[in-house]
């Protein structure tokens, strides 16, 4: 790496005693004078804003968290005296002006940061964020759960994070699967909601650090890169960061495209994070299975080795009937590797002699998918519930008033697309084609519905 990529911005001034004088005259003002907004004013939380803000400003640049002050003072306007009170209490308990890093976290305290569904303009703005548990969906600026984490309804899951399902557990997440909170066991950091799993083997407490921000080990940065002490290295793009061209990354690194824009990596292979829908694509050989994305390889159980289906990661094969094996064919699987036959085709190992989606079939058995519409008489796409049959009352670019299911199988339906649309959202072959189905016409497949259907 050249001198100009390793040179960093200047550090974060340290807490100095005028803004310890800041907290503890607030902290004052709030424990011991009346509960109003008029005796708190400019004096009071406002005081406590501005410092927050500046320091974030000095943390992050300006750019990183746009209009911060309009943010955070607008918010506590706009509060019940009660809840100033308290954001000025965890304001001192959390030590928010100690460091950058607290100072960002400090900004996932109500009233301050916004609910799932409010409009926002940067991660940090939505509650939740410092523990993984909310994004800023970037372009319908509004704050949602990423995949893995609580809901309640399909329009809480941010655009990539899947429909609001029932996971094994139970509860109700965000692409049917369930990240692990911080503090939580962890063999890999794609499982943990903060996405990073420390050598602790729990996951971290926080989300990880953004470039510019002050740093310990490359651990904590997105980056994944810690140089003289902040994330980033000056500048530079490390791994995971997004790029256009080769000069947007760090002078190891190359600018790896991918179909949603160009990344850094250490090569032509995806980094850690980055989603992936096969293992090769992945510069570590892993691609996370339930989340799909790259990460570090696990400890690992060696092939032929008794191995528990909810604790162990088999090194090779998947565990399947107590060992570490390869999936026998009519299975489930998630990867090609996963098949002694080699092919996973829908989510099946796919069996010799089967046929396709859409193709003739009397049974389950008789379709590679492991799923028969008897209905139609047609392979149809994997569900849990071999007893969902699609109805076929509609073409692809229209809806029913009631639940409708269509996939591949139907007759008169671009197959291509269908099956394209249910590789990404499963929701719209195994339970109901909505309008969320048929946008997904124009975004995924590409193409244009009539606008009176």
């Amino acid at each position: 790496m050249t001198d100009s990529a390793r040179r960093r911005p200047p550090r974060a001034p340290r807490l100095g005693r005028r803004l310890l004088a800041v907290v503890v005259a607030v902290l004052a003002a709030v424990i011991w004078l009346p509960s109003c907004v008029a005796v708190l004013g400019l004096d009071g939380y406002r005081g406590a804003a501005d410092e927050l803000c500046s320091l974030l400003d000095r943390c992050y640049g300006e750019e990183a968290l746009p209009e911060c002050m309009t943010h955070v003072a607008g918010n506590l306007d706009a509060a019940e005296p009660g809840e100033i009170r308290e954001w000025l209490v965890s304001f001192a308990d959390e030590s928010c002006l100690e460091s950058c890093t607290s100072a960002r976290r400090c900004l996932d305290l109500s009233p301050v940061c916004e609910a799932v569904g409010a409009d926002c303009a940067a991660l940090e703005e939505c509650c939740g964020f410092s523990k993984g548990l909310s994004n800023c969906d970037a372009e319908a600026e509004r704050c949602c759960r990423p995949k893995g984490t609580p809901c309640e309804i399909d329009e809480d899951c941010c655009a990539d994070g899947g429909r609001c399902t029932e996971a094994a557990s139970g509860t109700r997440t965000c692409g049917g699967v369930e990240c692990k909170p911080p503090g939580e066991p962890c063999a890999v950091s794609t499982e943990c909601c903060t996405k990073i799993c420390e050598d602790t083997g729990l996951c971290s407490e926080n989300v990880c650090t953004p470039d510019g921000a002050n740093c310990g080990d490359d651990s904590s940065c997105c980056s994944l890169l810690c140089v003289e002490g902040v994330c980033g290295g000056g500048g530079c793009g490390g791994p995971g960061a997004r790029c256009e061209k080769p000069e947007d990354c760090c002078a190891e690194f190359v600018c790896f495209a991918t179909p949603d824009g160009g990344v850094c990596s250490i090569s032509q292979c995806l980094p850690e994070l980055a989603p992936c829908e096969d293992p090769s694509q992945c510069c570590s050989n892993y691609c996370d299975p339930l989340f799909g994305e790259c990460g570090q390889p696990p400890m690992c159980v060696p092939f032929g080795e008794l191995c528990s289906l909810d604790l162990d990661i088999c090194c090779e094969g998947v565990c399947f009937d107590g060992s570490c094996t390869c999936v026998p064919d009519s299975y489930p699987c998630a990867f090609d590797g996963d098949c002694c036959g080699g092919l996973c085709e829908a989510g099946i190992c796919n069996p010799p002699g089967c046929n396709d989606l859409g193709g003739p079939c009397g049974a389950n058995e008789d379709c590679c998918s492991g799923r028969c519409n008897l209905q139609q008489g047609a392979c149809a796409w994997p569900c849990a519930t071999v007893a969902n049959v699609s109805s076929c009352q509609h073409d692809m670019c229209s809806i029913t008033p009631s639940p409708s299911v269509l996939d591949p199988s139907c007759p008169d339906v671009d197959k291509g697309c269908v099956t394209e649309i249910c590789l990404v959202d499963d929701w719209c072959c195994c339970t109901n084609w909505d309008d969320v189905c048929v946008g997904e016409v124009g975004s995924v497949c590409g193409q244009s519905c009539d606008a009176t259907n």
